[in-house]
């Protein structure tokens, strides 16, 4: 209907002018040329065309073009003309030009994000140590964390199960971790899924890493003795004084090396027994 109207008013437009049209030409043209209807209607019908025709080429009534490019990636719009273009979203993006429905705009899927409206690439991954369960997100901090004890290597992953749990030897003390870390030298760790390390006790010493079993600690040798917990090397272990022994390995603290008694002696450190005195000595 709107066409319709459009139409009837153009025609009586061009109807009314070419009378004007005529009016004026005839005063002015040759005697022997007389102006008709008809040349009034084809002079306003080609005016007419200049105006509403993007492009023609109809002689002087030529005219530019107003061109526009289709709306880009990131965005659509109904009209798909830059100057009515509307963003995506955020928490969604899209890839193609030209696009007519906000539809076309896709949400950001599992494991992915997107903070910023208008996106044209692909949206921004979770990061190591992180996992996102839902899609349409629109912040980092909707990526949930893997716990303690826990870690994830990989970006953009998509569920809780993503987080692995910590081999035995190793640990995570903190949470959104690529990898777990090792047990250090001095202690160990004998169980998966640890926010720590075990230490070695006192009388022992361990120089591995990643150990996973007490074992794995060491004993100090007789004659000797540590006070030290998570001690990393024999160094730690002290020498028993003279006048006394250390009868057995691993012993934890200089009360455990004991005197010789009557009738016996050590001249020497670290000793795991002490020496008989000579026949007639004491």
């Amino acid at each position: 209907m709107a066409t319709l109207c459009f139409a009837i008013k153009t025609i009586l437009w061009c109807f009314f002018l070419s009378l004007n049209v005529n009016m004026v030409l005839s005063a002015t043209m040759s005697p022997f040329v007389k102006p008709s209807f008809t040349t009034g209607m084809v002079f306003h019908a080609l005016t007419f065309m200049q105006y509403m025709q993007p492009v023609q080429a109809w002689g002087p009534f030529r005219r530019r073009r107003r061109t526009h490019q289709r709306c880009q990636a990131g965005k659509w719009g109904s009209h798909n003309v830059d100057y009515a273009c509307s963003n995506c979203a955020a928490g969604k993006y899209s890839l193609s030009t030209g696009q007519q429905a906000e539809s076309t705009c896709k949400s950001c899927p599992l494991g992915k994000y997107s903070a910023t409206a208008g996106r044209a690439t692909s949206c921004t991954h979770c990061g190591a140590g992180k996992y996102n369960d839902q899609n349409f997100q629109i912040q980092e901090a909707r990526c949930k964390h893997c716990s303690n004890g826990k870690y994830n290597g990989k970006t953009a992953r998509t569920a809780a199960s993503d987080c692995k749990t910590c081999p035995s030897g190793k640990y995570n003390d903190e949470n959104i971790q690529a990898s777990c870390k090792p047990c250090a030298a001095g202690k160990y760790n004998g169980q998966k899924g640890q926010l720590n390390c075990i230490s070695c006790s006192k009388g022992k010493y361990s120089s591995s890493t990643s150990a996973t079993a007490a074992t794995t600690c060491q004993n100090c040798v007789a004659g000797k003795y540590s006070t030290t917990t998570a001690a990393t090397s024999s160094t730690a272990c002290k020498s028993c004084a003279a006048g006394k022994y250390g009868a057995t390995a691993g012993l934890d603290s200089a009360n455990s090396c004991i005197p010789c008694g009557a009738g016996r002696y050590q001249n020497n450190n670290a000793q795991a027994t002490c020496k008989d005195c000579a026949t007639g000595q004491y």
